[in-house]
């Protein structure tokens, strides 16, 4: 397996948040458009094995890792933390409270968190450590049309939904295991891309461009107890089964030309699933984590969502095994 990184450049606002699982249905799609529905059912079942041939983390802000979901401080290293944040314990609090909201950690801070994390090391960290340019989210309106005259509606004619707008051309790192080379992956990449990403893009929303699929190495340590998920996972069996997360529920659309005038639902079956920066406690390497989810939607059996993500080693320090081990 080669790993890849891949620049995403977005251009434009989005209707519906940068995620794995979105991108990688963008990638069937593709598959699907450029050579048939053979190709999908081909590439779907080899996801369903051990050794899935394309497995890719959420698209981050370039330079960035997510935030690994700890347990709480202890009390002593919280009051600890406080102190150091500022002689206001209000203050301080208020300080602490916003950095914890973080999402985002740099290359460099991991640099220095990923040999022995601890939730006091990682508050400390996230105190002074950079943000990446974020999204702005807007609340847009719209009109609804009445069917019958053609015009707005006189009541309950005006509404919004959620966009989110960068502040300009926005470039995002998608990491990317596979056997292909970088020239199949950027074909499939642009193929996904090309009729833009999620909700609204025949509106000119969601326009990203593939900058660039080059060769690079995740972060590596040799001594790791832990693994962080990069994207969202739902495990398989025999995965780590010991540490802290938080649990996402994805509840999915079908695209393409399934979206509109099918005879049935185009809502799947709700998804469990474990949110990126899950931290599991593992022995052994594990690059990759997850596994493909059949059997999502009531009626059409070929559809499928993936679960796989890639994970980056870390080394929890002593005090946090004890009580992992016991939930």
């Amino acid at each position: 397996m080669t790993t890849f990184r891949a620049t995403l450049r977005l251009r434009s606002a989005l209707g519906t948040p940068l995620a794995a699982d979105t991108l990688f249905g963008h990638v069937c799609w593709g598959l699907a458009y450029h050579e048939g529905p053979e190709a999908v059912a081909a590439f779907l079942d080899a996801m369903d094995t051990p050794a899935p041939p394309l497995v890719f983390s959420d698209p981050l802000p370039a330079g960035f890792w997510p935030v690994p979901v700890l347990p709480p401080m202890a009390e002593a290293d919280f009051d600890a933390v406080l102190a150091r944040t500022g002689p206001d314990r209000v203050s301080a609090f208020q300080r602490l409270k916003s950095a914890r909201k973080r999402a985002w950690l740099s290359h460099a801070a991991w640099e220095q968190l990923q040999p022995r994390l601890s939730a006091r090391a990682l508050a400390e960290c996230l105190l002074d450590a950079p943000s990446p340019p974020a999204l702005e989210a807007v609340a847009v309106p719209h009109a609804t049309i009445d069917r019958w005259s053609g015009g707005t509606l006189a009541e309950h004619g005006f509404h919004f939904d959620r966009q989110y707008f960068p502040p300009g051309p926005l470039d995002f790192d998608l990491w990317i295991a596979t056997p292909w080379s970088a020239d199949r992956v950027r074909t499939l990449l642009d193929r996904a891309l090309a009729g833009g990403y999620g909700r609204d893009a025949s509106a000119g929303r969601g326009h990203i461009t593939v900058e660039a699929v080059e060769p690079a190495e995740l972060p590596a340590l040799a001594e790791s107890n832990a693994v962080m998920t990069l994207g969202p996972c739902v495990p398989a069996a025999h995965d780590p089964a010991v540490g802290v997360w938080e649990i996402d529920v994805r509840i999915g659309r079908l695209g393409g030309p399934l979206s509109v005038g099918a005879a049935d639902t185009p809502f799947k079956f709700p998804l469990v699933r474990l949110a990126r920066g899950a931290v599991l406690l593992t022995d052994a390497p594990r690059p990759r984590l997850g596994r493909l989810v059949r059997g999502i939607h009531p009626t059409r059996p070929e559809v499928a969502a993936c679960g796989w993500t890639l994970t980056l080693p870390v080394r929890l320090t002593e005090e946090f095994l004890p009580c992992l081990r016991m939930t």
